[in-house]
């Protein structure tokens, strides 16, 4: 579990991508991503281009 202080969890975002054809240097590219929290703020619109599906789940109700 992460600590979820500062963060707004009422709505999440769950993104799926194809990495199916992935060769091993985009794998790695994409885990880099994921946890650089440098690239935090660029990381929705990276995932946006890269998404093959998206998921909004309101947690509200």
């Amino acid at each position: 579990m992460f600590p979820t202080e500062g963060y707004d969890l009422s709505r999440i975002t769950v993104y799926s991508l194809d990495v199916s054809n992935a060769s091993e240097a985009e794998w790695e590219e994409m885990w880099e991503k994921l946890y650089d929290e440098s690239f935090a703020a660029q990381l929705p619109g990276w995932l946006e281009e890269r998404s093959a599906a998206k998921m909004e789940i309101d947690l509200t109700d």
